[in-house]
């Protein structure tokens, strides 16, 4: 809807400029929430300047010129994502582990002490004669 309404006029345009506003106010509000909430107080190496305006920032960035792009290529891009994410989570569903009952069970064994295991890897002691 929101993508059909930006080049026409009348109510779908005044629809649409309502809700993209109102999605602004709320990750607007949300990004306040998040900011005042209590943070580590330990320094850090290294710190993400403007954390989370920069990276909310960007998104609506993204957001806009991905509005601005043709329809067409827009269901090219929809098209292709979902043959994509068909294939992958077809061939992880294949070939996931997890569900796999394996006849080989890995065995470990736990010794008495630190130092029988550590004697276990010396060599033998020599006997004298060669």
């Amino acid at each position: 809807m929101l993508v059909a309404a930006v080049g026409s006029t009348g109510f779908a345009a005044s629809l649409s400029i309502f809700i993209l506003v109102s999605l602004f106010a709320g990750i607007l509000l949300c990004l306040l929430l998040i900011s005042r909430k209590p943070q580590n107080s330990n320094s850090l190496l290294f710190m993400t300047p403007g954390l989370p305006f920069v990276p909310a920032v960007a998104v609506m960035v993204n957001f806009y010129l991905i509005l601005k792009l043709n329809i067409l290529t827009l269901v090219r891009f929809t098209f292709w994502m979902i043959i994509g994410l068909t294939l992958y989570f077809k061939y992880g569903i294949k070939n996931s582990t997890l569900e796999v009952q394996d006849d080989q069970a890995v065995e470990l064994t736990v010794h008495s002490s630190p130092t029988e295991s550590i004697n276990r890897f010396k060599p033998p002691p020599s006997s004298g004669h060669r």
